[in-house]
């Protein structure tokens, strides 16, 4: 008997090949793991020493994926740009909209010329929180469990070009949290009950 496809969020923060290696993923039912993972992201501290600015490196730098993918019965059925609703205090005291793309890329060619990769670590990035959960949609029963795995359909990421979305999210996802690069589990900063 066929078991029936299950539902979660998966937050995804990565960079496509070519520069910077990067790629997690983040599969949970509850929005309140995704808002403690990019309560991480945000703090802009993670990343191999001596790169503690990697979030907005990759952010500001090579212009990240940062996206929430809802999944219903095993397709995804509704993707949120984050870029949007993030925005970055730039050690200037600039404040720079993340979804204004054309700024974005004016700063990151700006970076690559001096090669001053430190900057990035005082960048500041806030995410507002409460417009980003108002866009995802509920999830439908049942729901992606601890220790579960589960084929995906993402249309986004097999669309004709222009539509296309630039994604690690393939065909399968885990429960919990997955640094694609290394190939491994990363721990999560709080316990599912």
């Amino acid at each position: 008997k066929k078991k029936p496809a299950k539902s979660c969020y998966v937050l995804e923060l990565s960079v496509g090949p070519g520069g910077s290696r990067w790629a997690e993923t983040h599969a949970y039912t509850n929005v309140e793991h995704l808002r403690v993972w990019l309560e991480a992201f945000c703090r802009n501290r993670s990343g191999p020493s001596p790169m503690h600015g990697a979030s907005a490196y990759h952010a500001i730098g090579y212009g990240a994926t940062l996206a929430i993918w809802t999944i219903r019965g095993g397709e995804v059925t509704a993707y949120v740009d984050l870029h949007p609703y993030l925005r970055a205090k730039l050690p200037d005291g600039t404040v720079l909209e993340m979804g204004d793309r054309a700024s974005v890329a004016r700063v990151a060619e700006a970076r690559a010329a001096d090669e001053d990769w430190a900057w990035f670590d005082d960048v500041i990035l806030e995410l507002r929180w409460t417009e980003v959960a108002a866009m995802l949609e509920r999830l439908v029963p049942p729901l992606l469990a601890i220790g579960e795995r589960m084929t995906v359909k993402n249309p986004w990421a097999d669309a004709p070009r222009g539509r296309r979305v630039a994604t690690c999210l393939r065909s399968e996802i885990a429960f919990g949290s997955y640094d694609h690069e290394s190939g491994e589990d990363l721990e999560q900063p709080f316990e599912i009950a």
